[in-house]
């Protein structure tokens, strides 16, 4: 799914256990809300949310949602089946 170990955070063992276990993710499966993706060599990032993908308008909109470009998942164009949505701005 294009998800790198290198993009995991480091958070306690107590906020972690705050976090509520979710199903695991398969490699047949879209990516889940919240997921940074991009398609190979594509300037364009999604934020996805449920079953669709919004892109951001600019690099400002990405990061002045707190975002950061070491998330993104780069994906082989064919995986990205989200409905397209609207794009964000800041």
């Amino acid at each position: 799914l294009g998800y790198k170990f290198g993009q995991v955070l480091r958070i306690s063992d107590e906020d972690l256990g705050l976090i509520p276990a979710g199903s695991p993710i398969g490699e047949g499966e879209n990516h889940p809300a919240g997921s940074l993706i991009k398609c190979g060599n594509s300037a364009t990032v999604f934020e996805v949310v449920g079953s669709s993908r919004f892109p951001f308008a600019s690099a400002e909109a990405f990061l002045a949602r707190g975002h950061a470009w070491e998330h993104i998942a780069i994906v082989d164009c064919a995986r990205i089946r989200h409905i397209l949505g609207a794009p964000i701005s800041e």
